[in-house]
């Protein structure tokens, strides 16, 4: 049969209304049904919104970044929400796209001046001079966050010279190396937020 391109959902309830898309060979939900995920379902069983994602009648997710607070989502389409933490062992990653608690794994990540000996899923492989690279970042909304990089090489810089290894912690930002292998800089940042700010007088040379 040839079903609208634009299906009503649990999400967009008036979505075939709007549409401009021709329709397409497929499937329909019966009358009083819409889509809730990839199930066809009455109308009173479709399940949450929260802050733009759709979760289904009896689906869990995690409402912190942190993983301290997780959700479910029950019927009438109101999230019950209550404080939790991750299990000993485990800690609150993103993984394959879904936040979640995690096995604890150790792992490291080795870098040489113009290639990636390992990252911390064990692929080696180059990467050019004039390239930057992000070694590390952890998600931003996080208390803990961390990023660090090492820069792209500067125009007329030492064939040998290093490059700048860039730490950056919730509070300040840490430059290894520039004019000298063994020179510190660091810069305060505005607090609370992972981005550039304005910079300290410390700058300690060892």
């Amino acid at each position: 049969m040839c079903a609208s391109s634009c299906p009503a959902t649990c999400s967009d309830l008036t979505a075939p209304l709007a549409c401009a898309s021709p329709c397409a060979e497929g499937c329909e939900c019966n009358e009083g049904h819409v889509l809730s995920a990839d199930r066809c379902v009455p109308v009173r069983k479709c399940g949450c919104d929260v802050d733009g994602r759709y979760y289904a009648i009896g689906e869990s997710f995690w409402a912190a970044a942190d993983c301290t607070v997780e959700c479910q989502c029950e019927d009438g389409g109101e999230a019950r929400c209550f404080n939790t933490s991750c299990p000993a062992g485990e800690a609150c990653a993103v993984e394959n796209g879904y936040r979640g608690c995690y096995p604890k794994r150790e792992s490291l990540c080795v870098v040489g001046q113009n290639r990636v000996l390992q990252t911390f899923d064990g692929v080696s492989f180059p990467y050019p001079l004039e390239h930057s690279y992000t070694l590390l970042k952890t998600c931003p909304e996080r208390s803990d966050f961390v990023e660090v990089d090492i820069s792209q090489k500067k125009p007329g810089s030492a064939a040998n010279g290093p490059r700048v290894v860039r730490i950056q912690v919730v509070g300040q930002e840490v430059k290894i190396g520039g004019a000298s292998p063994s020179e510190i800089q660091v810069k305060m940042l505005p607090s609370g937020r992972p981005t550039l700010g304005r910079e300290a007088v410390a700058r300690p040379v060892i």
